[in-house]
């Protein structure tokens, strides 16, 4: 589907002007919207087989449901061995000089068979954002100061 979703009377625009015969071309050029985006959408409203005059029928949650389901994550074994991984993983990240990356060698000779270093990492960050949630901080200037510790500094020698 299309990287943004558009508004659900913009489809149901779409519907009703493409069983009135109107061409895609002409229908992104009225509704403002790309042509790739208008033949995606017919073709998914398509792919449904349900009759116009039902779809019409529905509410806009509904046909927002049909037209763009959630995405069902499946659980696999590999999925199911990173992510009994990761507490431990975090608690090994607390020590000095340890790194993602190394943590994912260590996990990759563990269980060679496993998943990549992308999705490795593409879940990782998706736990972490479930464990860990973070927020925006609002503040005044000058009002408070924040100091971001990076870990070990370098020693200075002076002569």
């Amino acid at each position: 589907m299309a990287n943004k979703n558009i508004s659900m009377s913009k489809v149901r625009q779409i519907m009703k002007l493409y069983t009135q015969g109107m061409g895609k071309k002409r229908i992104a050029q009225r509704l403002s919207i790309s042509k790739n985006t208008v033949r995606l959408y017919l073709a998914a409203i398509h792919r449904l087989q349900t009759p116009w005059d039902e779809l019409q029928k529905r509410s806009d949650f509904e046909l927002n449901q049909l037209l763009h389901p959630p995405e069902q994550v499946l659980v696999e074994s590999k999925v199911t061995q990173l992510l009994e991984f990761y507490p431990e993983m975090e608690k090994q990240l607390r020590k000095r000089g340890m790194t993602v990356a190394r943590q994912y060698r260590e996990f990759k000779a563990l269980h060679p068979d496993a998943l990549g270093e992308t999705t490795f990492y593409k879940y990782y960050n998706q736990w972490k954002k479930k464990v860990y949630p973070s927020m925006h901080i609002e503040h005044k200037v000058g009002d408070k100061m924040y100091v971001d510790y990076a870990g070990a500094t370098l020693p200075w020698i002076f002569r």
